[in-house]
């Protein structure tokens, strides 16, 4: 069973989009606290988010300011390694009023080691940097913070 579920693993890895970010993007507009609708964190599979933080609800205010202070203070950086999307990451979705989704997951390193009988990836997350996708403009972003509060969830 467990032969299995590893071979499963691997060919959805392999039939995943792998996107290669090369930052130095500017990023075209701050994110303001006003223009968040919601928050949701998964750990895990897509769509099965595990903590929702709404921007109506005073009490989880706070917490959707952080992250947007840490989206909008974040630096971008120029990263000489490929840095791909692996598997099912943790995600952080943030809703914004004008319908579109604002996606951050961790940036991922993938070492690639070559088997006699099947390839293997070992894949890690970066520390401190994460993915941040919006619309078609994907790119790489340091921040420790956000990085560390998604962790600690």
């Amino acid at each position: 069973m467990r032969k299995l579920y590893c071979l499963v693993i691997v060919v959805l890895m392999l039939n995943l989009p792998i996107t290669v970010v090369s930052a130095n993007i500017e990023i075209p507009q701050r994110l303001n606290t006003a223009d968040v609708v919601s928050i949701r964190i998964s750990k895990g599979l897509h769509g099965a988010y595990t903590k929702t933080y709404k921007a109506k609800r005073f009490w989880e205010k706070h917490k959707i300011t952080n992250v947007v202070n840490w989206i909008n203070n974040a630096t971008e950086n120029n990263v000489k390694n490929d840095i791909v999307v692996h598997g099912y990451p943790d995600l952080l979705r943030i809703d914004v009023k004008n319908g579109e989704n604002i996606y951050i997951s961790y940036a991922h390193k993938c070492d690639v080691r070559k088997n006699a009988d099947s390839t293997e990836y070992i894949c890690k997350p970066i520390d401190g940097y994460l993915r941040y996708s919006q619309g078609e403009e994907t790119k790489l972003l340091q921040s420790k913070q956000l990085f560390d509060w998604l962790q600690s969830l």
